[in-house]
């Protein structure tokens, strides 16, 4: 019985030893293919280390293929750094991104995939603080030096006699941002946006991008 175990257990540690946990690229058996990391032309399980003689450094963890784990990424070319943590192929916990050129520097947070903070500069002219409880917005937001608070998801404005409620909101369902204007109490409108910015496609593509970059020799 032991030396039956005994030899599963070599089995078992020969076929691991063909693949790598740790990757370093370049690598000729690394690809990407349709957004999956293949190594030896399957879907890898892994951490690819994209070095430091080129625009791009860090690493990515995948698993079958896919993000999964601790992914940090700075890239030169992009002028783009980001850090951010995969869970059963959702953004969860902190994600910190860092845009040059966008004058983006933001740490937003992350529950199985849902938004339920966002702090720091979008642009030179957009600073959030918010936190989000089921959805709703708590704490501020300031676009062009002109700053609004928001309680349980509402913030008042004023427009000459005429005072109006604003509604910001996460949609718990699709991600999508959305704003609701009211005048006492009644509905005005309601505008939802998909999350193009702080969703897993974008970090994704970023991220596989880099992985492509930093794979050629």
């Amino acid at each position: 019985m032991k030396r039956l175990l005994f030899v599963t257990l070599l089995i078992l540690n020969i076929v691991s030893c063909g693949v790598p946990k740790d990757i370093m690229l370049p690598n000729k058996k690394v690809t990407v293919d349709n957004g999956i990391v293949n190594f030896n032309g399957k879907p890898y399980t892994g951490k690819i280390n994209l070095g430091t003689k080129k625009e791009t450094s860090g690493f990515v963890t995948v698993k079958n293929g896919q993000l999964d784990g601790l992914t940090d990424v700075d890239n030169k070319s992009k002028k783009i750094s980001m850090k951010f943590n995969v869970v059963e192929s959702k953004l969860d916990g902190e994600l910190v991104i860092k845009n040059e050129d966008q004058k983006i520097d933001m740490i937003v947070t992350y529950s199985k995939g849902k938004i339920i903070k966002l702090i720091g500069n979008f642009s030179e002219n957009i600073k959030y603080n918010l936190t989000f409880k089921d959805g709703l917005a708590h704490g501020w937001f300031e676009s062009g030096g002109e700053k609004f608070t928001f309680i349980d998801g509402i913030t008042s404005l004023t427009d000459g006699n005429i005072k109006a409620d604003v509604k910001y909101y996460i949609n718990q369902e699709t991600g999508n941002m959305g704003m609701e204007s009211f005048i006492n109490g009644e509905s005005m409108g309601k505008k939802e946006m998909p999350n193009k910015i702080f969703n897993m496609e974008y970090f994704k593509m970023l991220a596989l991008s880099s992985v492509s970059e930093s794979n050629v020799e």
